[in-house]
């Protein structure tokens, strides 16, 4: 091995236990109702990173000049550490784990610091080559991988990987000339395996970027390199690169210039070809989500410009995708997509419409369906709610607009800053902050400009900073909107970066931080907002609550996500703080299944009355027919809709919409009409004979047509028959008739759809490192 040989160790321990550093630290009252506690630390300059140490309340901080802070007491006071470390020049990356270690990238090459003791003593590690990137294996702490810039001379060099078992102490050479490395899935086995992109080809100067014409593979090894696989055919063939998830890889391949994308469940012991419901090449994958079931998000670029893609939404397996939503929009930053955390199935997005325009949308159903924001019911103007983004950067000229924003333990509860209209007015001036208490069914206007919202104490305190001017301090409400207090926390002009509470979301204080606007120094302000309430909450102060994909106010069973999940939460003007125990847990219960429990099949796409109708001129549905295989003497057809993934209806309920598909014989004796003929015109003897009885008594005025359509025979199945209009020989169906919104930017020509290899090799490493980089984390 080359473990002695490729380093030095250099390591001591500094005893920080009795150390306490304060920085500045005042203390100021005029902050609401009194009942707030503010702590205000001076540092060098603001800071680009802050995070927890696990299970704790000790925090660390590195600034924009390198700096490094620690915290014990939840971010109170501050201690800085790198005066005390020797041979200390600042900080270049930091790297949590599961646990107490914590990694620091030095800015010095060949070196970095760890603490495995969450900051009490700290070691310099000297290493072999300057690691630009360290990636800490997810479940092993003591687990590291490095990457490192080998040069041959003075202008070449190549990427190689090392490997760590000890915590950094020692490193081995894992493989040269690599492209890309991840940690992979967790298995049963007690060795974590590793993936690599690496070229075949090792000699010469590396480009960072050499996945096409340059002999791009992946492996993968379980040993620790002792041996890879990938070298022959296990793999899906001409695999130039990879993507890990907690439940999932994705794979992607290139063949003659196009792109295909495989999927595994078993850390790439089998593949799945990952199916999307169109002829279209894909140019550019972006992978969005993954939620529990394994139901995956996916952007693709069509080769319709840089600004927006399609989103495809998978099964359980992951690999047979549905059309969800045309023209998502895309930026440098990533694509404009984010969950609500806490209620299961809900996500908000924008959309770019035909003239450019933008338009935030939201799903109930995990991407079945796709609705306007509701305005405020007392706004002044007219048309529905709309997001600047889903996180920062979204607009290159107000970078500093607010992102929309919920949290994990405050169910229900979401932020955003935007404007109400026909779609988004583009002006940070016009800017309001907006908020939601149902799960994204109504909001509420709680204040004009850009505010970053923080939910503390499960948002029984809900903490606003400006994002976009500069302030003295920040706002606050005790009662989720209704009344906001001001907080003054400085006498100096501030400009608010970011906001954070504990990870729990049951901590009764948050920190803010950003810089002075007269001589960019950086602060922390720590606001203790315990003392706004007197108690804490008792059963009766609290309230329950059920996210449904419908009117909340409207009577009947309200569900999302196939169920009837019953929340509870702490009254809306009740003053009280929840305990630490947290919030009862919520019971659920299974909903009939409604056409919210469905998506479009492929071969269909969403009306604007949100049915699933066959796609226009295509033979798409014949052909998807013709291709089922027969399973006991029968067929599986399609009836246009399949279950969204996850969903907990109860089918067997006797007032569930059964849209699953039917099965039919797939062969018929004596009658010399294919199966589906016969099928297909019984059903519409019995469509023709309902509508005729139910016409007759709507012409009299008894009763509403719909009414007398069964569930079984209902307006989606019968657009459903008008779909097989090749086997019934019925009139082909048009879409104009149904006042659809197809989308003509999905079917685009061969130019629009090509990219010039020459003009992309020309790119600069920057870019390269956005767009090339084939599936990317948003």
């Amino acid at each position: 091995t080359m473990t002695s040989k490729l380093l030095l160790i250099f390591a001591f321990t500094l005893l920080l236990s009795t150390l306490t550093i304060t920085i500045q630290a005042k203390t100021y009252n005029n902050c609401g109702n009194g009942g707030v506690e503010l702590s205000y630390n001076l540092i060098d300059s603001q800071l680009v990173s802050l995070f927890w140490v696990p299970n704790t309340k000790i925090l660390f901080g590195t600034s924009k000049e390198g700096e490094l802070y620690r915290s014990k007491d939840d971010g109170k006071t501050f201690e800085e550490v790198g005066k005390h470390l020797d041979e200390f020049d600042g900080i270049h990356e930091i790297y949590k784990t599961n646990g107490p270690t914590v990694y620091f990238l030095s800015a010095t090459p060949n070196k970095f610091w760890r603490t495995l003791n969450a900051g009490e003593t700290y070691e310099r590690i000297d290493t072999p080559h300057f690691m630009s990137v360290l990636q800490v294996n997810p479940h092993f702490s003591n687990l590291l991988l490095g990457k490192a810039a080998v040069r041959l001379d003075s202008s070449n060099r190549y990427w190689e990987v090392f490997l760590s078992k000890d915590s950094g102490s020692t490193w081995t050479s894992l493989q040269t000339y690599v492209l890309d490395q991840s940690w992979g899935m967790r298995t049963q086995s007690s060795t974590p395996s590793i993936w690599i992109t690496d070229l075949k080809e090792k000699k010469g100067k590396q480009e960072m970027f050499e996945y096409k014409n340059a002999g791009a593979r992946i492996r993968r090894t379980r040993d620790f390199g002792k041996s890879w696989t990938g070298d022959s055919n296990e793999f899906p063939e001409s695999a130039i690169g990879f993507k890990v998830n907690a439940n999932s890889m994705y794979c992607i391949t290139e063949v003659q210039g196009k792109l295909e994308l495989y999927t595994s469940r078993d850390d790439g012991d089998t593949y799945n070809k990952v199916h999307l419901p169109t002829n279209l090449e894909p140019q550019r994958y972006w992978f969005l989500d993954e939620t529990e079931e394994g139901v995956a998000y996916l952007n693709v670029n069509h080769g319709d410009g840089y600004s927006q893609g399609t989103l495809y939404v998978s099964d359980a397996t992951g690999a047979d995708f549905v059309f969800s939503l045309h023209r998502q929009r895309v930026s440098s930053t990533g694509v404009d997509f984010t969950r609500m955390h806490g209620i299961d199935g809900v996500f908000v997005t924008n959309q770019v419409g035909r003239e450019g325009k933008i338009s935030s949308l939201i799903t109930f159903n995990k991407g079945g369906h796709w609705n306007p924001i509701n305005a405020p019911h007392d706004s002044l103007q007219k048309g529905n709610l709309h997001f600047f983004g889903t996180h920062r950067g979204m607009f290159a000229h107000s970078w500093r607009l607010a992102p929309v924003h919920s949290g994990k333990n405050t169910i229900g509860l979401m932020s955003g800053v935007g404007t109400v209209g026909e779609h988004l007015i583009e002006d940070p001036e016009e800017a309001a902050t907006f908020l939601t208490r149902d799960a994204g069914w109504t909001w509420k206007k709680i204040t004009k400009g850009s505010y970053l919202t923080e939910f503390i104490d499960h948002g029984s305190v809900i903490a606003m900073v400006n994002t976009m001017e500069k302030s003295k301090g920040f706002k606050y409400t005790l009662d989720q909107g209704t009344t906001l207090l001001d907080c003054l926390a400085s006498d100096d002009d501030l400009m608010m970066a970011n906001i954070k509470t504990h990870p729990s979301g049951s901590s009764e204080s948050a920190l803010m931080y950003g810089f002075r606007s007269d001589d960019d120094k950086g602060f922390i302000i720590h606001a203790d907002f315990t003392k706004s309430f007197s108690s804490p909450c008792k059963a009766e102060d609290y309230e329950p609550f059920i996210p449904s994909n419908s009117d909340p106010s409207l009577p009947g069973l309200h569900c999302i996500n196939g169920e009837s999940k019953r929340f509870m939460r702490r009254k809306q003007n009740v003053r009280c703080f929840v305990p630490e125990s947290g919030l009862p847990p919520p019971v659920s219960t299974p909903c009939p299944c409604t056409h919210e429990d469905y998506e479009c099949d492929e071969c269909y796409y969403r009306t604007k009355e949100g049915l699933c109708a066959p796609r226009n001129n295509t033979n798409c549905v014949q052909q998807k027919i013709e291709a089922t295989s027969c399973v006991g003497g029968y067929k599986s057809v399609s009836k246009g809709y399949v279950m969204v993934a996850g969903t907990k209806c109860n089918l067997k309920d006797t007032s569930s919409v059964n849209l699953i598909p039917t099965p039919v014989k797939c062969t018929d004796s004596g009658m010399g009409r294919s199966p589906l003929t016969v099928v297909g015109l019984t059903l519409l003897g019995i469509v023709l004979a309902v509508l005729l009885v139910a016409g007759l008594l709507f012409i009299i005025g008894k009763t509403p047509l719909k009414k007398y359509l069964p569930e079984a025979i209902s307006k989606e199945n019968l657009q459903n028959l008008r779909g097989y209009s090749k086997t019934l020989d019925l009139e082909e169906m048009n879409e104009e008739d149904l006042g659809t919104t197809f989308d003509e930017d999905l079917i685009v020509d061969d130019e629009s759809m090509g990219i010039s290899p020459p003009e992309s090799e020309r790119r600069t490493h920057a870019v390269e490192e956005e767009e090339m980089n084939l599936i990317d984390d948003s």
